[in-house]
């Protein structure tokens, strides 16, 4: 789990906990695609996106 996505779930309510109901093999998927960004920004991006996304109690649009 990257310290960055904590960090980002923190500024989220209820991210986190969305984030770690979801089966071992979404997880693993969504946390796979955050470390497959080559570049820093795109990363950086990513992690927004899954946390406010699991804010809302939804996963990033291609894991739907």
């Amino acid at each position: 789990m990257p310290s960055e996505l904590e960090k980002e779930f923190e500024k989220h309510p209820g991210s986190g906990d969305f984030f770690f109901s979801l089966s071992k093999s979404a997880k693993k998927m969504i946390l796979t695609w955050i470390a497959l960004a080559k570049r820093p920004q795109t990363r950086e991006n990513r992690i927004k996106e899954v946390a406010e996304l699991a804010a809302q109690r939804l996963k990033p649009k291609q894991f739907r």
